[in-house]
């Protein structure tokens, strides 16, 4: 906390009893301490609105959306490969290792006997990897996993998944019940879970944002276009370099 707070962010840090005296649903005989915000710094967003947005104004500033199946060949003087958990598989067309792959997230709609904690924040538990946030009349929750085969939510984690979050809130979730579920993937990288920002001669990357690329999305297009002017970048990249 103390590094973040020096680099600008407003996180503060709790211990277990301040933790249970502010949020009183928290199970905390496992926790050493918890970081959080209330200045309004944090929230959520919808993903498919800001995309929209972002693509709307590009079309605006001119830029043109081509739709193609496949690696074509085009006449171009700079290659950006921003395709997710699949940049890895793009890049191999110009011979470039890039140690990203797929990770997938289930995320389950579930409403509680309890009515629901509007104001409620996001809550991660870094101990179980669980996590979950107000969204409806209920809440969502979601758990991860290694090596999927398909996209389909995996109703055989539900259990699992509700039984760290009872241990993390037995208050709130000793009864629940599932109303739907979706599945995803976070581009995750294999080398430390952070973001791969590089380029190789004149093929540009960014990827392995494990579910943060959204927030990370106004920086990283910055970054980008700092590195294609070869201006210097307003954030040291160093940390998110493959070499």
């Amino acid at each position: 906390t103390a590094i973040q707070q020096e680099l600008g962010a407003t996180t503060k840090t709790l211990t277990p009893v301040e933790l249970k005296e502010r949020y009183p649903w928290i199970f905390v005989d496992d926790v050493r301490n918890a970081c959080y915000t209330d200045d309004g710094s944090e929230g959520w967003i919808d993903p498919h609105t800001l995309h929209t947005w972002f693509k709307d104004q590009s079309k605006k500033l001119g830029v043109k959306f081509v739709w193609e199946d496949g690696v074509q060949q085009h006449d171009c003087d700079i290659i950006i490969i921003a395709s997710g958990c699949w940049t890895g598989e793009v890049a191999k067309n110009w011979d470039i290792d890039i140690p990203v792959k797929g990770h997938k997230h289930t995320v389950y709609n579930i409403l509680t006997e309890k009515p629901q904690i509007s104001t409620m924040p996001l809550v991660a538990d870094l101990i179980t990897g669980v996590y979950w946030r107000p969204e409806g009349q209920g809440y969502i929750a979601g758990n991860s996993e290694w090596d999927a085969e398909d996209l389909e939510p995996n109703w055989n984690m539900w259990e699992q998944t509700w039984q760290l979050l009872y241990h993390r809130s037995p208050e709130l979730f000793s009864e629940v019940k599932t109303s739907g579920a979706w599945a995803g993937y976070y581009d995750s990288s294999l080398i430390d879970d952070n973001a791969i920002i590089d380029h190789v001669d004149n093929v540009y990357f960014a990827t392995g944002f494990t579910g943060r690329g959204l927030m990370h999305s106004p920086a990283v297009g910055l970054s980008l276009t700092e590195m294609i002017l070869k201006k210097p970048t307003t954030f040291d990249l160093k940390g998110y370099q493959l070499n």
